[in-house]
C-alpha cells in the first residue's frame, strides 16, 4: 500500500508544483485545489473480513472560500482493494467511487494554521467484481450517503499542508438468504491522511 500511496503523490503533486508557477488569471482566485492520500479503516465488520482492515484512498478536493470562514467544497475519491469472501477460493476485487460536495467552517489560529469541519452529501458508485460473502458476482451499485470531514492545515507561501480525518458513511442494499431478506451495509468508514493543496 505504501508503494502505490508514494506513486500517488509524485504523480499528482508535480503539476500541482507546475501550477504555483503559473501567471494564473482573476477567475481562478481564492480556489484551493489539493490532493489527498488517506488510509480507510471499514465500518462494516463483512467488508474487513473480506477485504484489508486498512485500504488506500485517492482523492482530488477543491474549496473556494465564501464568506467569513465559510468554504464550500467538492471531492472525488477512488479505493480499490482485493479480498477472498469467507467459504470461497474466488477472490473478490471491489471499487468505491465517492462524489462529494458541502461546507466547511475553518478556524485561524494564526495566519498560516488552522483547523476546519464540515459536512457533505455523497453519491457513491460501487463496483464488486466475483464472488464475496454478501453479494452476486459482478455488482454495480449507486446509492446516497453522507461525509463529515475534520483537519488542520498549515499554509507557506502558497502551499498548504493538510492532516484530516474524515468519516463517510455509504449505505448500500444487498440480497439475502432469500428473495425477500434484504442487508443493509455500511461501505464506508474512517479516513485519516494528508493531503497538498495551493491557494490560487
Amino acid at each position: 500500500m505504501m508503494k502505490k500511496i508514494l506513486l500517488f503523490l509524485v504523480a499528482v503533486c508535480l503539476p500541482i508544483f507546475e501550477l504555483a508557477s503559473l501567471d494564473l488569471t482573476c477567475l481562478t482566485c481564492g480556489w484551493e485545489p489539493e490532493v489527498r492520500v488517506a488510509a480507510f479503516y471499514p465500518s462494516s465488520k463483512k467488508f474487513r473480513r473480506i477485504y484489508h482492515q486498512w485500504s488506500a484512498d485517492y482523492q482530488v478536493e477543491i474549496s473556494k472560500p465564501v464568506y467569513k470562514g465559510f468554504s464550500g467544497f467538492i471531492n472525488g475519491s477512488w479505493l480499490h482493494d482485493k479480498g477472498q469472501a469467507s467459504g470461497f477460493k474466488n477472490s473478490s476485487r471491489i471499487n468505491v467511487v465517492p462524489l462529494s460536495f458541502g461546507a466547511k467552517y475553518s478556524y485561524c489560529f494564526c495566519p498560516c494554521l488552522k483547523a476546519y469541519g464540515g459536512l457533505g452529501a455523497t453519491y457513491t458508485f460501487l463496483r464488486i467484481h466475483d464472488d464475496s460473502e454478501f453479494v452476486s458476482r459482478h455488482l454495480s451499485k449507486e446509492s446516497w450517503g453522507g461525509i463529515a470531514k475534520s483537519g488542520i492545515q498549515y499554509t507557506w507561501r502558497c502551499f498548504f499542508f493538510d492532516i484530516f480525518a474524515d468519516y463517510l458513511y455509504q449505505p448500500f442494499q444487498f440480497a439475502g438468504n432469500s428473495e425477500v431478506e434484504r442487508n443493509r451495509i455500511n461501505v464506508g468508514g474512517i479516513k485519516l491522511g494528508i493531503g497538498l493543496g495551493i491557494h490560487l
